[in-house]
């Protein structure tokens, strides 16, 4: 349960995310130009984080790695809410950004793959990613909620910390009850395959 719990919350903030950062920063005067760019950088900072991911996991610890690149994305979270409008800074905030919250989206099939036994590890994970979804679909569901509200990107930033602390303590719950020493490495889940 811990484990669709977080992999919601993970869903759900990048999907928000993905599918309102353009009109958020054209409501608060950025060009189309520069508003689209945002959410290229987003995507782009994710690809650059995904590039590392197995391999942080391997040296860290599966839990570890994804707790930390949500924690760590729940503080770029409240940067971004504070730094001043400008595109460069934003851009370069929202590259970082990314890299941690689609490290975690990208983490928690590893997640999965390690915790379901052999038997059931094909059905389990595909359980897991389509529960997901639902984090997914609400995701974008809520954003159109708070854009509508009138929330401005600084407060629907602040709003992600509630999914980013319900993500984190579901990887702590996890984590206190599976053993690190008994999880597969990356490495072994990929020879496993």
């Amino acid at each position: 349960m811990t484990l669709w719990a977080g992999f919601v919350a993970a869903f759900f903030i990048v999907y928000l995310m993905n599918s309102w950062m353009p009109i958020m920063m054209t409501d608060v005067g950025f060009s189309l130009t520069a508003a689209a760019t945002m959410g290229l950088l987003l995507q782009a900072g994710g690809t650059v984080g995904n590039l590392g991911i197995g391999w942080l996991m391997d040296g860290f610890g599966l839990h570890r790695t994804v707790g930390a690149a949500m924690a760590c994305a729940a503080v770029l979270l409240i940067v971004i809410a504070l730094v001043p409008q400008q595109v460069l800074v934003l851009g370069a905030l929202v590259f970082v950004l990314g890299m941690f919250t689609n490290t975690v989206g990208t983490g928690f099939p590893i997640l999965s793959a390690a915790f379901y036994p052999t038997s059931i590890r094909a059905t389990g994970t595909s359980w897991a990613t389509g529960i997901a979804r639902f984090g997914a679909i609400s995701g974008a569901a809520v954003g159109t909620v708070l854009v509508a509200m009138g929330l401005n990107y600084r407060q629907v930033f602040v709003s992600l910390l509630v999914p980013a602390a319900v993500c984190i303590a579901a990887l702590v719950v996890k984590a206190r009850y599976a053993s690190e020493d008994a999880l597969p490495t990356a490495q072994e889940l990929a020879r496993a395959s």
